[in-house]
């Protein structure tokens, strides 16, 4: 087993212990040639797969959990990344965006990281799985005059900023599927023709994203979302990031936007992975998080900043969405600040 490359951390119980071996339950879901190592914690356990060439690395990461966990993921290296939701989906909390990002199952994204941190959220009870392709700046500085825009992230990667390639998640199609399948799991006798292989389907996935960016933002043939509602979908998005302070009906979004009500509740969710409330609700409950991280003050005060009429429907808000109380989540994080000082 090679040492892992990315370095992860619990938010409930710090770093993880990273085992020789793997439960035999675990052993079907191993990849052809791939080096693996299983993290665990008492939150449960996360078995991550790693292929890697000169041009590419992929993780591909299977995630178990018994309870309710953050994990801090890390690796310090620029990349272009491509993330793929295989299996159930997961919150990203990227460093270049300011709310965090659910990826729905068959969804995928791209960005331009300095450096690989990002903290992800994962619902107990559920197997989650997700791929994570990064491309080394040589095999990057090929593309340019192929595909103008990969030029932004050339730029970015020398003034150490991050950057999307697309606005919003997309739904993968059946061809990208099929690629990133082949790559998976591909094996050959010979292992410098696997490697080349590997890369030709690490870089044809590339290729196929950039040759064809994302119109469709859903599975369906039929479902197809315009550019002039999608831009609409994404002022909606942007505002509702502005109230935190206050509850908002999707009538009077879809009014504010000049769009039908119902045509925005589905485009909201094809295109951000989340519907309208539930997006409104983890802003909210962010910034009730970062009120409870940094402040000593009360349920009712932290509440009423976040749009509740009382600490009481406040707290029982918070433990729906989080899974512990307000207090308890203070407390939690306040042992850790302590212990790491």
């Amino acid at each position: 087993m090679k040492s892992p490359i990315v370095d992860i951390r619990s938010q409930m119980h710090g770093e993880l212990i990273f085992k020789q071996n793997i439960p035999e339950a675990l052993t079907e879901l191993l990849l052809p040639e791939a080096h693996y190592s299983l993290a665990s914690c008492p939150s449960g356990n996360i078995l991550i797969q790693q292929i890697e060439t000169d041009d590419f690395t992929l993780w591909h990461h299977t995630i178990l959990l018994s309870q309710s966990d953050k994990f801090l993921i890390i690796a310090e290296k620029s990349v272009l990344s491509l993330n793929f939701c295989l299996q159930n989906s997961f919150i990203l909390s990227l460093p270049l965006s300011t709310e965090p990002l659910e990826i729905a199952e068959g969804q995928y994204n791209v960005s331009y990281l300095p450096n690989l941190s990002l903290e992800a959220e994962f619902e107990p009870g559920k197997a989650h799985s997700f791929v994570t392709l990064t491309f080394s700046p040589a095999v990057l500085k090929k593309w340019p005059l192929i595909y103008p825009p990969l030029a932004t992230f050339l730029d970015a990667l020398g003034k150490n900023k991050e950057a999307f390639l697309f606005p919003a998640n997309s739904y993968s199609t059946k061809s990208l599927r099929k690629i990133l399948f082949s790559l998976l799991h591909f094996t050959c006798k010979d292992k410098d023709t696997q490697r080349l292989i590997q890369n030709a389907k690490a870089i044809e996935l590339l290729v196929s994203i950039f040759e064809h960016p994302p119109v469709r933002l859903c599975p369906g043939e039929s479902d197809y979302i315009s550019r002039e509602d999608a831009e609409k979908i994404y002022v909606a998005k942007d505002w509702l990031g502005q109230q935190v302070n206050r509850s908002v009906s999707l009538f009077e979004l879809a009014r504010r936007i000049g769009m039908n009500a119902h045509k925005l509740s589905v485009g909201f969710q094809k295109i951000t992975g989340s519907t309208v409330f539930h997006y409104h609700r983890k802003i909210r409950m962010n910034k009730a998080i970062q009120l409870l991280r940094d402040t000593n003050r009360g349920l009712f005060d932290i509440g009423t900043d976040v749009g509740y009429s009382d600490g009481k429907t406040f707290s029982k808000e918070f433990k729906k969405a989080k899974g512990i109380p307000p207090l308890e989540y203070r407390r939690q994080i306040r042992s850790q600040q302590h212990a790491k000082n």
